[in-house]
């Protein structure tokens, strides 16, 4: 289907709910919270986006695309850091806001 293997497919319609649960949770809340579940869809989904597309080498090898889905996850992970702990002090719920942002 459109020149996609089985994974591509895969990843593209995860990525799908992962755009469409973010775009709703900041229309709907002005934010993307994992502690509602449009938050969670949207977490959920996008790790899972990023490893599948870990497994997508149409190009020869390791790519932009796959250092894009480390700078994600990554993101992401300081995301939760800083809406579950206070490491960055008075700055968690900005950091959080717009790291899931």
């Amino acid at each position: 289907m459109f020149g996609l293997t089985p994974l591509g497919v895969i990843h593209t319609a995860i990525s799908l709910i992962a755009v469409a649960a973010g775009l709703i949770a900041l229309i709907r809340d002005k934010e993307i919270s994992p502690r509602n579940m449009l938050g969670k869809t949207y977490v959920i989904a996008t790790v899972i986006t990023c490893l599948t597309g870990f497994g997508i080498f149409q190009h020869g090898g390791f790519g932009k695309p796959h250092t894009l889905g480390i700078i994600t996850l990554i993101v992401l992970a300081v995301a939760y850091v800083a809406g579950y702990t206070k490491l960055y002090g008075r700055l968690s719920p900005y950091i959080e806001t717009v790291s899931y942002s």
